[in-house]
């Protein structure tokens, strides 16, 4: 199975199915996000990229010629949104991420909003990608809103500055004809640069979201009229007893976690949350990625991590600093951390319960942050803090439509709405985990059984590791973790030859036995090894708990490939 699959892929790139002129899913229950009713028993029509009918299944005719997909036991949700991304490396000056867009699909994320794309080639860039979305032709999701970041001097980011009102006006004159839909405010925005910033963009007819500023209280940039806050910043020192000296000493959240928390007033916070709500400030708390911090990240469960084995071994090469301050961070700041995370986790419930609007956001872009498979993460973690499956859901479909004004396109299983889609083979509304286990995604009216996700998800392994051998020496070695290469471990067999190999972890070292034979394997990261001094890549595919399912081997002209038979 894997041998056919693989030449076809290598021969062909990424393949995507075509999109049907009609389409029927019948006999599903759908799943309504506005108050969390269940309509079973129900088919949707979809004519081209939008939804054209629902109806009780044993009523509503299907017309001929459509493509049916017997959806019994499944439910319907709206298309999922990740509303903070990064696609763009703006930082390393590496091209643009596409090995994840299909990745967003294969999860059931339909929409992103991205913040940090630069006018002039990067928007230009996404506006072509809607144009093969429309066409038919992008294997990825819609992009929703794009934001260009600025910040104060010297930025913490590789990212334009601004000083001075006049400034930051000039700077948001550079953005009105170049497809940017809001200005991303950073943290070292002085006062007159941030306000300044926020007056030139309402002039403009642009939001500004992202940080609050560290010169300022998360009050003020309510006041401002900012759209969006993201991870929180300001709201910890903002809802602090010690704020004003907090600021006056520079200190942020992060630097001094047990003082942040041990000072944290939940009447001062309470009269926040009112405020953020009167002026719906919408926060995208993105737990996810803060969790990487705390003592719960264990690293053996970051390097177990699903989404970890599509990133690609140059990627993940990077993260190392993390997995050294997570082993060497003694045990009372570690626990700072926790403390802090559960803080976090408290503010985002409480916000929530004030009618603080949260929108579900991952950060991508950060170490251990996967496209897709971290949203789902994040929705647990907005039900961990305190929101129910609905809400939880809502903050990934419903309320990305409301905060982008396109309710009457996205957001709901409706008739009119664009058919971006999710079907399930569980009720989510029961346990938010139930949205992993995808039958099918339905992308402008283009169908993805499970059989066309998992191999979008083979052909980004097969890209990075093509793209690994294309390299003079294929990446540097990475650390072996025993406990990953343990799920390796066993015995195979090739699928044309019916030839056996055993893998085995001997002493530390990773080793394929054919016979006689023995390759002994360098870890390149994720699922890729190298034979040892050679181009042979041994590419495993591990399911994401228990043994790996089979193996690849790949000397850039010739695939074998093994299946576990135990």
């Amino acid at each position: 199975m894997f041998r056919h699959l693989s030449l076809l892929l290598l021969a062909c790139g990424l393949a995507a199915p075509a999109a049907p002129q009609s389409l029927a899913l019948r006999n599903a229950t759908v799943v309504d996000v506005t108050d969390g009713t269940l309509l079973p028993g129900r088919t949707v029509l979809i004519d081209g990229p939008r939804i054209a009918a629902i109806g009780p299944a044993d009523a509503l005719p299907v017309p001929p010629g459509t493509t049916v997909v017997e959806a019994e036991g499944a439910f319907v949700i709206p298309g999922l949104w990740d509303m903070h991304v990064h696609t763009f490396n703006n930082n390393s000056l590496q091209p643009p991420n596409t090995w994840t867009l299909p990745l967003y699909l294969a999860n059931g994320v339909t929409g992103v909003r991205d913040m940090w794309v630069k006018p002039g080639a990067q928007a230009e860039q996404v506006r072509a990608w809607q144009q093969e979305l429309d066409a038919g032709s992008f294997v990825g999701p819609r992009f929703g809103a794009i934001g260009t970041l600025v910040d104060g001097p010297p930025p913490i980011q590789k990212s334009d500055t601004v000083s001075t009102a006049a400034e930051a006006a000039a700077f948001v004159a550079t953005l009105a004809e170049g497809g940017i839909d809001f200005v991303k405010s950073y943290s070292r925005l002085s006062p007159e640069a941030y306000h300044g910033l926020v007056a030139a963009a309402r002039a403009a007819g642009i939001e500004v979201a992202g940080h609050g500023p560290n010169s300022l209280s998360t009050f003020e940039v309510a006041e401002a009229g900012q759209r969006s806050i993201e991870h929180l910043t300001g709201v910890h020192e903002t809802c602090s007893s010690q704020e004003q000296a907090l600021r006056a000493e520079g200190v942020q959240a992060f630097d001094e976690p047990g003082r942040v928390v041990s000072t944290f007033d939940p009447a001062k916070c309470a009269s926040l949350y009112a405020r953020l709500a009167e002026r719906e400030v919408w926060q995208v708390p993105t737990l996810i990625t803060n969790r990487v911090w705390t003592a719960d990240a264990r690293i053996e469960d970051l390097l177990l991590d699903e989404g970890r084995l599509y990133t690609p071994t140059w990627e993940a090469a990077e993260w190392g600093w993390v997995e050294s301050f997570l082993a060497w961070t003694p045990p009372d700041d570690r626990a700072a951390y926790e403390a802090l995370y559960r803080l976090e986790q408290r503010i985002v419930g409480e916000m929530h319960a004030a009618g603080v609007p949260i929108l579900a956001g991952t950060d991508f872009g950060n170490p251990y942050i996967y496209p897709g498979f971290s949203l789902l993460d994040e929705l647990g973690e907005l039900v961990e803090s305190g929101l129910s499956p609905l809400a939880a859901l809502q903050a990934a479909t419903l309320d990305p439509a409301r905060y982008l004004d396109r309710t009457d396109d996205l957001g709901t299983v409706s008739e009119g709405r664009l058919a971006d889609l999710v079907l399930l083979d569980a009720n989510p509304l029961d346990d938010i985990e139930h949205v992993r286990q995808i039958r099918a995604v339905v992308m402008n009216g283009r169908l993805f059984t499970s059989d066309d996700l998992a191999r979008m998800k083979q052909e980004v392994l097969v890209g990075h590791y093509r793209e690994a051998l294309a390299q003079p020496a294929p990446l540097g070695v990475q650390p072996l973790d025993e406990a990953a290469a343990e799920r390796l471990v066993g015995a195979y067999r090739d699928v044309d030859t019916g030839n056996e190999a055993e893998v085995v972890l001997d002493g530390g070292e990773l080793r394929a036995t054919f016979g006689d034979w023995v390759d002994a394997l360098e870890p390149l990261g994720g699922s890729l090894f190298r034979v040892t001094g050679t181009n042979v890549v041994y590419l495993f595919q591990p399911e994401p708990e228990g043994p790996a399912r089979g193996f690849e081997i790949n000397d850039g002209d010739t695939v074998m490939v093994f299946e576990r038979i135990r």
